[in-house]
């Protein structure tokens, strides 16, 4: 894999987490119950496959349409979670140059969990309360 392909699989997880994290909100709001007993992560790719979970956390938080294409404030958010997963994703590969993999390792797995926590906060913020 070269270092743009690497680049682009660190951004697109990143910003899979961030989007994941506005869907878990929806889904916990809801109906905490279901989403206990399923597991979060089944929960929310019931609804939508990993790769279309941006346009899919944009549409719940009513900042996209039914066919994905997002309001100027879904652009706005889409743009500050493309800029936080690029920071992040900087951030990365400078722990994987310094420290080697285990330490990566370990950077990526809490970089995830920013990035979903991240996602939720943003979720109960914008998220409306009367969704589908």
């Amino acid at each position: 894999m070269s270092d743009g392909d690497a680049d682009a699989v660190l951004l697109r997880i990143m910003r899979t987490c961030f989007f994941a994290g506005i869907a878990a909100w929806r889904h916990w709001n809801r109906n905490r119950r279901a989403g206990k007993r399923a597991g979060m992560y089944r929960t929310i790719v019931r609804e939508s496959p990993v790769e279309r979970m941006e346009p899919h956390a944009l549409f719940l938080a009513g900042l996209a349409d039914r066919r994905g294409k997002p309001t100027p404030k879904g652009r706005d958010l889409a743009a500050f979670a493309g800029k936080t997963a690029e920071d992040v994703a900087n951030e990365l590969a400078d722990v994987l140059a310094r420290q080697g993999r285990e330490a990566f390792d370990a950077a990526m797995a809490e970089a995830r969990e920013a990035m979903f926590v991240g996602g939720t906060i943003v979720g109960a913020v914008i998220m409306p309360k009367a969704r589908p």
